[in-house]
């Protein structure tokens, strides 16, 4: 979230053993917020093309993200709980 903060190009490799991990890091690639590197990729040479391209293209978009998730979890845990009373 940083990254996207931020609004810095970057380059992203899931760790293959958390799901949640690669479908976000797809979801925000789809998104044009992030490119994604396999780990096929993680070659030297490889790795330096994409990092290239990746200098070389666009600044991404605006994430229009809300990355105040603790903020906004606070909110609405204190609003639930002033709503039950307690």
């Amino acid at each position: 979230m940083d990254v996207l903060a931020a609004g810095a190009r970057a380059l992203v490799t899931p760790f293959d053993q958390n799901r949640e991990q690669r479908l976000r890091a797809e979801r925000l690639r789809d998104r044009g917020l992030l490119g994604l590197v396999e780990p096929a990729e993680l070659a030297p040479a490889a790795l330096a093309d994409r990092l290239l391209a990746a200098l070389d293209g666009p600044p991404p978009p605006p994430a229009a993200i809300d990355l105040s998730g603790a903020a906004t979890t606070a909110r609405l845990l204190t609003g639930l709980s002033r709503r039950s009373g307690a």
